[in-house]
């Protein structure tokens, strides 16, 4: 898996905030729901705000939800990372200093990105000298671009620290 690890100071997203289900797998097919459903104005608008890394418009895995002790969903945001004020018919998410593992996707997307985060599970963090970090929210990073490209390029930021 191509991957590198890189350190960023905190920062602040602004976006749209979307419950999601696991049972079943369903997040695998609302996640790209939401995404065709947004209007090209929100896509404007979060393009527009966007002024720091990382930089375009972002998916991002939020608050889990549970139903006593059962995980049930989290929280998906389409969002921008920015410095400007937030507009009123959006949410903020402030993500602390962390150290990241960022995973390169190649292909169409979203199975790429899917796959990606699948991998990275499953094969990854058996071996890596790194463990999640779980305080903080994983992030998607899209390119611009055609998504169903065999070229697209997109990118899984997981938070990790390193085994002790």
């Amino acid at each position: 898996m191509k991957y590198r690890i890189t350190e960023s100071a905190g920062f602040r997203l602004v976006g749209c905030k979307f419950p999601v289900s696991v049972e079943g797998g369903l997040n695998y097919d609302e996640i790209p729901a939401i995404w065709n459903s947004l209007p090209k104005e929100t896509f404007d608008e979060l393009f527009a705000l966007s002024d720091s890394e990382p930089t375009g418009v972002l998916g991002v895995f939020g608050e889990k939800h549970y139903n006593g002790s059962e995980y049930t969903g989290f929280d998906y945001w389409i969002a921008a990372s920015t410095g400007k004020p937030c507009p009123e018919n959006y949410g903020v998410i402030d993500i602390p200093a962390a150290t990241w593992a960022v995973f390169e996707a190649k292909g169409p997307a979203p199975g790429s990105i899917q796959d990606v985060f699948k991998r990275l599970y499953s094969e990854w963090f058996q071996s890596a000298e790194y463990e999640r970090r779980w305080d903080v929210y994983e992030i998607e990073w899209f390119s611009i671009g055609i998504p169903s490209s065999d070229s697209y390029i997109c990118e899984a930021w997981v938070p990790v620290v390193k085994k002790q």
